[in-house]
This record gives C-alpha cells, structure tokens and sequence, in this order.
C-alpha cells in the first residue's frame, strides 16, 4: 500500500460583517487569491468566482438585518484558502473535509461494498458499532462509494470512494477516504491541522482513528509513516477544464446508467436541471447546513 496524498479537500469559513469592520474580512482573502473572476451565487450569497482555481466568494444580508460573508474552497483550492487565512479564530469555519488517498498493491475493487455488507449483517445482530448512523453504497461502473452519517449533520459524515477511475488506474487500484466536519466541529478541526503545521503522517493516523472509531475499520491498516510516501504533488490549480473532464469521466456514465434505468427525469432533478425555484431551495439548504 502507498499512500499518495493527505489534506484538506474542502473548506468552508464565514464571516458576520459589521459596520465598525476592522482588519481582513474574508474578502480580502479572496481578493489576495483571485485573479480572473466571473459572478457566483447560491443560497442568497452573490460574488464571484476565480476561474484558475474555483474558489467562491459571497456576501448577503440575512433576515434578521446582519451582513454575512462566505469563502468556498474544494480540492486542491482548499489548501491555498486555508493558507492565505491568517488568523483562522477570526472566522467560523463551517465545514472542513480532510481526506487520504492511497493505492493498493492488491487491487480491491469491493472494499467499499465488502465494508458495507460486513457492517451491515453485524447490525442485523446487534454487533455493528455505527449504532443508528445512516449507511449507503453507491454502486457505479466508475468504482463504488460508501457514506457513512448524513451530510446535514453539524458533526461527522464518512466517504470511502473507488478514485481509479478519476486517476485512470485498474478498478480498485486508488482509493480516498474522507471525513467531513461539519458546523459544530470544523473550526476545532481547522485549528488541528493548522497545529500539526500540515503534517502528512498525524493527518493519515486522525482519519485512520476517525474510520476505525466510526464503523471499526482503518482504510491503512497498521500504518507505517515513510516521507517516500509522499512524493511532490502536482500544483495544478483546479480550472474549468478539469471540472469539464470530471463531467465528462465521473458524472456523465452515472447519468448515462440512469437514463437507461429510465431515471432521466429523476437525475436532471439531481443535477438541478429543474425549475429555478429548485435550484435556489437545494442550493440555500446546502449552504444552510454548511452554516
């Protein structure tokens, strides 16, 4: 097993703006990583976007008559967000996903599935240690994903996902798993890894305990930390061509699966090809409980 990377794959930070504001503002720090921009809204929030790496920014006045502001970033954009923060107690951060992406020498293509069915018969006898957790296994021809938690929760939700495909390797070959902390931890867990000053190998043993204390399983097990382990990563920024790529490989065969199942209705919904109003309710309650 060679574990390839360990990070952050997503944050979000919010900011209740004041008319006595002084010092950064989440602005700022968006201002201090874009460069070329085009609009952005979801959720009430209007702002813009960066193209070169997907980094979102939004303010909105809320019914109760405050100003908030918000700053998104995924993948590999997280990071440079996370960076450019400062002082990080200065804002809330709301959600926090921190993930390690590994490649098995053996490959597994029915890990995810394999966990799933072994967690669920040791439910039906009382056995299972997730309790009442919510569990799903999202089979693909691109590779099997398993959830673990709700993503409205305030606390934890787990992903334990086939990456080959994305990667372009063997069914089964890459793996990532996730944990996401949402509004009620993540400012804690920002702090954590700002501590451990990005430390590669403290971040894999975190999440290999989170797995093993949510559902009694560690996605490396008896993990040994070798800086060979990690070799320079690719800085890529995210842009719009890769998210067209990913279109392309990872959500167009689901879609196509669907369509053939008779579903098409039902993932143009999904996908938010649906009546305005539609779109921005999904919208408003994905960020509502990132808040």
């Amino acid at each position: 097993m060679k574990i390839l990377n360990a990070g952050p794959d997503w944050y979000t930070g919010t900011n209740i703006l004041t008319y006595d504001q002084t010092g950064r503002t989440l602005y700022h720090v968006f201002q201090s990583i874009s460069q070329k921009e085009m609009r952005w809204r979801a959720g009430g929030y209007k702002g813009r976007e960066c193209l070169e790496t997907g980094i979102k920014y939004g303010s909105r006045v809320r019914k109760d008559g405050r100003a908030d502001e918000i700053l998104i970033g995924s993948g590999r954009s997280s990071e440079v967000v996370i960076d450019h923060l400062g002082d990080p107690d200065r804002f809330r951060a709301t959600r926090l996903d921190l993930q390690i992406t590994f490649q098995l020498e053996n490959k597994d293509k029915l890990m995810a599935s394999d966990l799933y069915n072994s967690t669920a018969m040791r439910r039906k006898f009382g056995t299972s240690p997730i309790g009442n957790r919510k569990m799903s296994l999202i089979r693909s021809e691109t590779g099997d994903t398993l959830y673990l938690g709700s993503r409205s929760s305030a606390k934890k939700f787990f992903r334990l996902y086939d990456k080959s495909f994305e990667m372009k390797g063997y069914p089964g070959e890459f793996w990532r798993a996730e944990v996401q902390y949402g509004r009620d931890l993540a400012s804690g867990a920002l702090r954590w890894y700002l501590d451990i000053g990005h430390s590669k190998s403290a971040l894999v043993d975190l999440i290999c305990s989170e797995f093993f204390d949510a559902i009694e399983w560690s996605p490396v097990p008896q993990y040994q930390y070798n800086p060979q382990d990690f070799p320079p990563e690719d800085k890529e920024a995210t842009t719009l061509a890769n998210k067209m790529d990913w279109l392309k490989t990872c959500v167009r065969p689901t879609v196509t699966i669907l369509q053939d199942e008779g579903l098409e209705k039902e993932a143009k919904i999904a996908l938010g090809f649906s009546p305005a109003w539609d779109r921005r309710q999904a919208a408003s309650e994905l960020l509502k409980n990132e808040e």
